[in-house]
């Protein structure tokens, strides 16, 4: 049984996908990291620990099987000009983050000093820049692979069908 090569539709169209899935990975990676990256990139940082009053839950999902529960805290800080700070956190924390985060606990922040009210959990873990990096180094193979078999410079053979 010879094997025959892909044909040109099919080759574009899978490199297309594998670069377009590519980009999700990239963007996903990226908004999850963000809001942390930008302001741990600022100059005038500021990390302190805020109470949590409150943990607001936000259920998703129309089918019991598939519905989810994300935990919000509504977090209150006192920044260096002694102004109190009250915020929703935008990121959800874990089930088991809420057993060590609970109501009245206190909680890592970093926010900005000339700008308190860009403001962010700091649980994150301390490898959290290594999941940034790899999941940037896959999403960039995939693209590269992507480009090369669209363009052809991967040879991607089939299995010929039997013939009875």
């Amino acid at each position: 049984m010879a094997n025959k090569e892909v044909s040109s539709f099919r080759r574009i169209a899978g490199g297309l996908v594998l670069l377009a899935f590519s980009v999700v990975i990239a963007l996903y990676t990226l908004g999850v990291s963000a809001p942390f990256i930008l302001i741990k990139m600022s100059d005038d940082e500021i990390q302190t620990a805020g109470v949590i009053t409150e943990i607001k839950e936000e259920t998703v999902g129309k089918f019991p099987t598939r519905v989810k529960k994300y935990h919000f805290p509504v977090v209150t800080f006192t920044d260096v000009q002694n102004v109190v700070h009250k915020f929703n956190a935008e990121q959800s924390i874990s089930v088991t983050d809420l057993k060590e985060y609970p109501v009245g606990a206190n909680i890592p922040l970093i926010y900005s000093a000339s700008h308190p009210e860009n403001v962010v959990l700091n649980t994150y873990p301390p490898g959290h820049y290594l999941i940034l990096v790899f999941g940037l180094l896959v999403s960039f193979w995939m693209a590269f692979r992507g480009i090369k078999i669209s363009l052809g410079r991967v040879k991607i053979m089939q299995p010929e069908e039997k013939v009875s």
